[in-house]
């Protein structure tokens, strides 16, 4: 975190770094236990609340809200004296770390404010940004743009700031109840438990038997419970369900090791939304690869009307075998130039 000293820190002048305070590694002291911002913090606060872009702050609460947690501590000092901050951890797939690379580059942030690493087993990747003033400034983000219970972690993380800080206080607001196809939120939150698929069966029976027919599904699972909060997912997935997958009905998936809700889009309507909303905002992760391999699928079905002769069933065999776990093909130049106006 930020190290508590009495002197201001040289402000440098970032205009491209969203939350402002890269390679501030000192700007705050401490009185009577809390932690008063001497002017260059107000500045860089300041500055960084009026660079604040909604576009990335729905892209952040869905990523949070996916593979997330705040970690918002009892008070300011742990239990040996030294001094404690909340934390905010986003997690992925270790396929995901370029992502998170980029995402820490347009966020603006260093070591001393955040760490990026792979966990030992190499399967995830973590992103976990502990500086005072650049948490300060994502829960801003995040605030009023969360869909789920995961807003009374949000609470008591505002709550800490109010108690133990004297930046400028933050007002809870509401979840969002907009659209889900009106923001990035949906794609981002689909950084997490999905997938993108191309099912190829054998037909057995009926006058086409013995010939292949071609699905097309994505599918999003979240645990039934929010480990953090101990309330149920249900309610955003059936959201999920009524806007944008439109099956039947929200899945239980009840397995020996975990509990899950899912929801699957598998109809034509389903995807005539889907093609729509990630072509208007496009995920960024590791998914987008499996996301443009499906819709090659989707326009052979759906545009040229091939996904039934010898040519068109062996491409998309070819397709769904290079998806999700299978991938070992990477290309991440969407990421070269990406900025906060394409998000």
């Amino acid at each position: 975190g930020l190290a508590p000293i009495l002197n201001d820190a040289i402000c440098l002048d970032l205009p491209h770094a969203v939350l402002a305070a890269t390679l501030i590694p000192v700007v705050c002291r401490n009185i009577n236990a809390k932690v008063i911002g001497c002017p260059t913090t107000k500045r860089i606060i300041q500055d960084g609340l009026s660079k604040l872009n909604p576009n990335l702050g729905h892209r952040l609460a869905g990523l949070f809200e996916a593979e997330g947690s705040l970690d918002v501590p009892k008070s300011n000092y742990n239990s040996s004296g030294s001094t404690v901050y909340p934390q905010i951890v986003f997690a992925g797939n270790s396929k995901d770390l370029p992502y998170f690379t980029r995402l820490v580059q347009i966020l603006g942030l260093d070591s001393n404010a955040a760490r990026l690493v792979k966990t030992p087993t190499g399967t995830a990747a973590i992103l976990n940004v502990r500086g005072l003033i650049e948490v300060y400034l994502i829960i801003c983000m995040l605030n009023g743009r969360l869909r789920t219970s995961r807003i009374s972690t949000l609470e008591r993380a505002i709550q800490w700031y109010a108690d133990y800080t004297d930046f400028p206080p933050i007002t809870l607001l509401p979840n969002d109840r907009s659209p889900l196809v009106s923001n990035g939120w949906f794609s981002d939150f689909s950084c997490g438990d999905s997938c993108f698929g191309i099912e190829i069966y054998n037909l057995k029976s009926g006058k086409n038997s013995g010939g292949l027919i071609t699905n097309l599904t994505y599918q999003l699972e979240q645990s039934q419970v929010q480990r953090k909060t101990g309330m149920s997912n249900l309610p955003i997935m059936e959201s999920i369900n009524t806007e944008i997958t439109l099956a039947p009905k929200v899945e239980s998936i009840n397995r020996s090791s975990s509990k899950k809700f899912r929801v699957r889009g598998r109809s034509r309507a389903a995807h005539i939304i889907l093609v729509s909303y990630f072509s208007q905002f496009p995920m960024f992760n590791s998914k987008r690869l499996d996301y443009l391999d499906w819709l090659e699928a989707y326009k052979l079905r759906d545009s040229y009307k091939t996904h039934r002769t010898p040519e068109g069933v062996i491409r998309q065999q070819e397709l769904a075998a290079g998806m999700n776990d299978s991938r070992t093909y990477f290309n991440w130049d969407h990421l070269d130039n990406l900025s906060l106006s394409d998000l």
